[in-house]
């Protein structure tokens, strides 16, 4: 299941005509978005979701966005490849910065509704920010040296 289609990816390149004859093509717009698809489905994968993603429904449309995100900013990039340097603000680097927020968040766990998770990513943890109610008071015990320098057992 495609998360986007090339109308969405059109839709942010309104400027732009996109065609069997555009450069690039509607058949090269295809694979940038089965390109940008694979990518995320691996981040997706990586947090323990099944992949492609089905579910729930404001999941999958923002799963459009940042798909379509990502292929606009390829197609932009494929269109100006020497639009860089210092001064210049690209034609695809807004939707580039947007997709690679979007890869963030999945990477982090932000992104990506708990309830899709197979139990395969544990968030990273201590004991005591698991059980900080149980944290115990030690006192004089923790300023008091067990082991001494030069002593003997």
């Amino acid at each position: 299941m495609a998360y986007a289609a090339i109308a969405d990816v059109t839709a942010r390149m309104a400027k732009f005509t996109i065609s069997t004859t555009s450069k690039p093509t509607t058949a090269q717009i295809t694979e940038f978005l089965d390109d940008i698809q694979g990518e995320v489905d691996v981040h997706l994968a990586a947090m323990g979701v099944t992949v492609p993603a089905t579910t729930p429904a404001y999941f999958m449309d923002w799963l459009k966005g940042v798909v379509a995100d990502g292929t606009a900013a390829l197609a932009l990039k494929s269109m100006f490849p020497d639009a860089h340097g210092p001064a210049e603000t690209p034609a695809y680097s807004f939707y580039q910065n947007r997709y690679e927020a979007a890869l963030e968040g999945i990477t982090d766990g932000s992104a990506v509704p708990v309830d899709l998770t197979t139990g395969n990513y544990v968030a990273p943890s201590t004991y005591l920010s698991v059980n900080s109610e149980s944290e115990a008071d030690i006192g004089e015990l923790a300023e008091k040296f067990m082991f001494k320098v030069g002593k003997v057992f």
